[in-house]
């Protein structure tokens, strides 16, 4: 009973202040493009924070917030950048492929 109160009593102080000095949610939506533009998967940054691909796409969204987890995957972000910076560029699927096919002339008609 005792912890039922308190919960009560603690949400109730989080709505009061929140009603009193509300905070702006922050801003999310650059932590998927930073993500693709690393041309990492929602399951990559998934696994390497611990939580669930549906979370990450919640939080990148801005459907759901979680300042910790959201500062955490900024600083991954980050950190893969300045990784992915000393790399030599890895050249687009698209042109490594079509230089890699040959050109294909037309065929002459048979008659």
């Amino acid at each position: 009973m005792w912890c039922e109160l308190h919960r009560r009593v603690y949400a109730a102080r989080e709505i009061y202040r929140q009603i009193t000095n509300p905070q702006a949610a922050p801003n999310n939506t650059d932590l998927r493009h930073m993500r693709t533009k690393l041309g990492l998967t929602i399951t990559t940054a998934a696994r390497e924070l611990g939580q669930w691909p549906s979370k990450i796409s919640l939080l990148e969204r801005g459907l759901v917030r979680n300042d910790q987890l959201a500062m955490a995957y900024r600083q991954w972000l980050t950190s893969q950048q300045t990784q992915n910076h000393d790399l030599p560029a890895v050249p687009i699927a698209d042109e490594a492929e079509s230089s890699l096919v040959p050109s294909l002339s037309p065929l002459p008609s048979v008659v």
